[in-house]
């Protein structure tokens, strides 16, 4: 038993020392040592790259090489459940997004007469008939109502009268109601649809009745002549008969 072990012990000490084994032995701990030293590199600039602080990336890097060629990769784990999620340009793009959202969100106003939301170019809020804005008389865009100076073209525009929304249609200085006069208003426009329905139809039957009338009396003057003529004719065919008699 112990020639044996020993036979193995020599042929794995030969199997070692030949050349070629310890060529691949060699290649092998460079490559391990390569990719250890790759990884902290790796861990410095994704550290670079997430913060703003300049002793991070090197904490990082530091972090890796600390674990040795061997627990590396232990290393590695640590530092990307430390790390911060987001890139520094991935952060800005999020933010620029954001902004653009938020300018986006306050370029979209209200109309103060029902609260709806409008456009910017709006000139008159399609729901209330509210007045948002004018336009200018030399560029032809829109302009709010209290600027004094189009802010396209320069020109200097006049006061609007009493610089806030007012409503088309309704007296100067009233401004737009609620709810309650919306309703009322619809309730109006019903009323004087029906009325005037009510009033068509009245008219419809009216105008019929008279064409009935006028039929009935061109019908009575049209049957008059044709009875008047009938007995005369009975009269004239008995004259003739009389007539061929004595013959």
């Amino acid at each position: 038993m112990a020639e044996l072990t020993r036979q193995f012990g020599d042929g794995l000490a030969g199997f070692f020392g030949s050349g070629s084994v310890q060529l691949v032995l060699r290649l092998a701990v460079a490559y391990v040592v390569a990719v250890w030293l790759a990884a902290a590199w790796w861990a410095f600039r994704d550290a670079h790259d997430r913060t703003t602080n300049p002793v991070v990336p090197y904490l990082a890097a530091g972090l890796v090489i600390a674990f040795t060629p061997l627990l590396f990769p232990l290393g590695l784990v640590l530092y990307r459940i430390a790390r911060p999620a987001e890139r520094l340009t991935e952060r800005e793009e999020h933010e620029l997004t954001r902004d653009a959202l938020l300018a986006e969100a306050a370029s979209v106003g209200t109309c103060p007469g029902c609260d709806r939301a409008t456009a910017a170019d709006w000139l008159v809020c399609p729901s209330c008939a509210t007045r948002l804005a004018r336009r200018c008389p030399a560029c032809e865009r829109s302009v709010s109502l209290d600027w004094v100076v189009c802010a396209w073209c320069a020109t200097e525009l006049q006061p609007a009268p009493g610089l806030v929304p007012e409503s088309l249609g309704r007296s100067e200085g009233r401004q737009p109601v609620g709810v309650m006069d919306t309703l009322a208003a619809v309730s109006d426009s019903v009323a004087s649809v029906s009325a005037a329905m009510s009033e068509a139809v009245a008219n419809a039957v009216v105008g019929a009745r008279s064409t009935a009338d006028d039929e009935r009396a061109r019908v009575i003057k049209l049957d008059r002549p044709r009875r008047a003529v009938e007995p005369a004719t009975g009269e004239v065919a008995a004259t003739s008969e009389q007539t061929q008699l004595p013959a």
